[in-house]
């Protein structure tokens, strides 16, 4: 349908229309513009009446099929993302516990050879003959990543999550940062008693008063790893909740 040509004058205003369609394209042009000049000739074209009406319940009905594509293509869009940003977290959580779970098997011997080292170190206070090569220190280090919680906070991916998956994804990445910062500072502690006794060889050739000072670094070595053998049970805990939390 279409309105036949007619001639409007509003307000001083003219303008004329050769031939009007409508489709749910231009539907929203239509309310905002052709509408007002429609009801002011609505007095000169009685004929025109039934089409205009025709032509507003058409466009109407276009306006609101395109709210409703445009609504669902946003859903559709919003669902997607969500998917995707969750695959990430949970793919990096899971590969994040898989290297805290290894760390966690190997604090064990490292805290033990870090006892013994310590112990040959007090005997090497009084002097006495002692063999470093019996101890091997070293550490094994964890690589723990947040680069895609960073990147759904960062493209608002963490949006389109309900708040208590966003709540656990969070207290797991906190836990995580915390025994990252913790393993800067143990490395720091094994550098510092690495300089001394180097991997254990160089333990026989400590003077007494060097002997102390390496035994100090080694006991606050072995604060450290106790200190993230017990911060690692709550990173484990922190990512069971996340990974429980999710579908």
């Amino acid at each position: 349908d279409a309105l036949d040509p007619f001639h409007v004058s509003c307000f001083g205003m003219s303008v004329k229309w050769e031939q009007i369609t409508f489709s749910a394209a231009d539907s929203l042009e239509f309310f905002v513009w052709r509408v007002p000049f429609g009801f002011a000739a609505l007095g000169k074209e009685k004929q025109g009446m039934k089409a205009f009406g025709v032509n507003v319940l058409a466009s109407l009905v276009g306006f609101m099929l395109t709210l409703a594509a445009v609504g669902g293509a946003a859903l559709h869009h919003r669902r997607q993302v969500r998917t995707i940003a969750e695959a990430g977290l949970l793919r990096e959580i899971r590969e994040n516990n898989d290297g805290v779970q290894e760390l966690r098997g190997a604090l064990p011997a490292e805290m033990k050879n870090i006892s013994d080292l310590a112990e040959l170190l007090k005997q090497r206070e009084a002097s006495r003959q002692t063999d470093g090569q019996v101890v091997q220190i070293g550490l094994s280090v964890m690589s723990l990543t947040d680069a895609n919680w960073r990147a759904a906070a960062a493209t608002g991916a963490l949006e389109s999550l309900d708040y208590g998956s966003v709540e656990r994804f969070s207290a797991a990445y906190f836990e995580q940062a915390r025994l990252a910062q913790l393993q800067v500072t143990t490395l720091d502690a094994m550098m510092a008693l690495s300089s001394y006794v180097g991997h254990g060889e160089q333990v026989g050739s400590l003077t007494p008063e060097q002997a102390r000072a390496a035994e100090i670094q080694a006991r606050l070595l072995f604060a450290h790893l106790r200190m993230m053998s017990r911060m690692s049970d709550g990173v484990q805990g922190a990512y069971k909740d996340a990974l429980a939390g999710t579908v």
